[in-house]
């Protein structure tokens, strides 16, 4: 078993298209648990959504720390925007 996480990054407006490079995106980033589980994942510079896996602990994890290390800067804006981010829980057969 395992978690899902996906994140859309930066400003996605389909009417406002220009703001993705206007605002900072996310680069690089580290994820936590609170069970020891830590790894860094990457961003492309695009409108997507980036996905990523957390393996699956006995009894948790109970809590992920997202911490942006580095991004993509803006033509415009110093803010770091991050549009949508999703958590499921994924199970398959062995």
């Amino acid at each position: 078993t395992r978690y899902e996480i996906r994140i859309l990054n930066g400003y996605v407006n389909p009417l406002l298209p220009h703001l993705f490079k206007e605002n900072n995106r996310i680069k690089t980033a580290i994820v936590e648990t609170d069970k020891g589980y830590k790894a860094e994942i990457s961003f492309e510079d695009v409108v997507e959504f980036t996905d990523f896996f957390i393996p699956m602990v006995k009894d948790g994890p109970t809590h992920v720390k997202i911490t942006i290390k580095e991004v993509y800067k803006g033509t415009k804006y110093s803010d770091t925007a991050v549009t949508a981010l999703e958590a499921n829980h994924m199970f398959w057969d062995k």
